[in-house]
C-alpha cells in the first residue's frame, strides 16, 4: 500500500471504500461492511 496516497485520501484503516461522483467524495465505508452495506451505499448514489 502507498502510505502517501492513503494519507492524501484520509484513509486510516483497511478496508476503506470511497465512492466519488464528478470528482467529489459522496460516500465512505470504513471497515468491512458486507454486501448489504456496499449495496446500500451504491444504491443511494445512483438514485
Amino acid at each position: 500500500a502507498n502510505s502517501k496516497v492513503a494519507g492524501d485520501y484520509g484513509v486510516m484503516s483497511i478496508p476503506t471504500v470511497i465512492l466519488y461522483e464528478k470528482g467529489k467524495e459522496v460516500a465512505r465505508q470504513v471497515g468491512f461492511g458486507g454486501k448489504d452495506a456496499y449495496t446500500q451505499m451504491i444504491e443511494k448514489i445512483i438514485k
